[in-house]
């Protein structure tokens, strides 16, 4: 709402099994925190430091825990299988086809 001072409200919309996404979609990103942000950046660096935590999770993201404890548990331990269930999800979505996450973010 006061973007660029604040901070973009970015969210999935679809299932993610990621260490550093909430079952609701949030990601647990200190650039979209309000003291991890600064009014320049912009979305392009918005989205880049996205694709680089879903490419590289941070495992130690807060000191409360992760996101996601099971994702982040089975990525330390278990990559091989982690990688299997996050693959098993996208062709899960992938069958079915679902476009609903097009709408606006309220």
């Amino acid at each position: 709402p006061d973007y660029p001072q604040t901070p973009p409200v970015v969210r999935f919309c679809s299932e993610m099994f990621h260490p550093n996404v909430f079952q609701d979609g949030q990601i647990c990103l200190d650039l979209l925190r309000g003291p991890g942000w600064s009014p320049s950046y912009d979305v392009c660096a918005v989205l880049l430091a996205i694709q680089s935590l879903l490419a590289d999770p941070d495992t130690h993201a807060s000191p409360e825990g992760g996101a996601n404890p099971d994702a982040e548990s089975l990525f330390v331990r278990d990559r091989q299988s982690y990688n299997a269930r996050v693959k098993a999800l996208v062709d899960k979505q992938l069958d079915e086809d679902d476009i609903g996450c097009l709408s606006a973010v309220p």
